[in-house]
This record gives structure tokens, sequence and C-alpha cells, in this order.
């Protein structure tokens, strides 16, 4: 065990957003690779594909002001008084981050601005169908195989 038992500190994964994402894209092709021997697989095929997925919207949509831009409106307005109010109050606390769902990422990647940011026309382009499709997996397969409704 060597200094790992003698160290009293946790032992701790050190990642950012792009590399989560390059990890979770791994984990699906190491799943894909076990499903002719294992139908249970897919569990863990769907849950990585959806972490790849969120997480990359997550990278593209997050504002300068992190978590602006990928949190509810609500949060959105909670953090943005919070950034105010700790121009002169640092010991305010920040308020809790609720994160938009995969659905919500989606359809904000599709708004204009979302690639360049603000002026920029730009957008990701998924269309109806598409998005019908992402929202399928994500309500129909993914939140399955974490809350067995």
């Amino acid at each position: 065990m060597g200094d790992k038992a003698q160290n009293s500190e946790p032992n701790w994964i050190n990642t950012d957003e792009a590399e989560d994402v390059a990890a979770s894209v791994r984990h699906v092709l190491r799943c894909w690779t076990m499903i002719s021997d294992d139908d249970q697989a897919w569990k863990w095929v769907a849950l990585a594909l959806h972490s790849a997925l969120q997480g990359a919207c997550v990278n593209h949509l997050v504002s300068t002001a992190s978590p602006l831009g990928i949190v509810t409106k609500r949060n959105t307005e909670e953090w943005t008084a919070y950034f105010e109010a700790s121009r002169t109050d640092p010991e305010v606390a920040p308020p809790e981050t609720y994160l938009l769902t995969l659905p919500e990422l989606l359809k904000a990647l599709r708004k204009p601005g979302s690639v360049g940011g603000v002026g920029d026309p730009a957008a990701v382009v998924i269309t109806d169908k598409e998005l019908g499709w992402l929202r399928r997996f994500n309500d129909d397969l993914r939140n399955q195989f974490v809350h067995f409704e």
C-alpha cells in the first residue's frame, strides 16, 4: 500500500471539463466492446454517452462567468446576484448550482450566439427530429437506467 496507506489525506481524481468528456467517450468505447458478452453493458454505454453529450454541451455553453450559460433561469438570477454582491461583500456565499437537463442544454446550443458568443448568429445545428431523438434517449433510456421508474 505504500504512501497511500500512510497518507491521511483523501485521494481525489484531478480532472477538468474537457478531460471528463474525453474520459466519458473512452468509457463508451470500452463498454461497447463488452455488449456482445454482457447485455448489462448497454446501461454503461448509455450513461457514459449521456455524460459525454452533457459535458460537451456544458463545455460549449458555459460563459466566462461559470456557471452562467448552463444553469436554470432562476439559478442564473441567483448567480448573477451573487457575483454582484461578491464585489462588495467577500463573505457572501455562492448559491447552489442547478444545471440544465441534457434536452435543455441541447436547445440552448441551437440558439443564435451559442457558437461564438453574443452577436454571433451561428448556432449548433440540431434538427427537430434529432432533438426529439436525443430527448427520447435522455428521458426513455438514460433516465430509466438511472431511476428505474
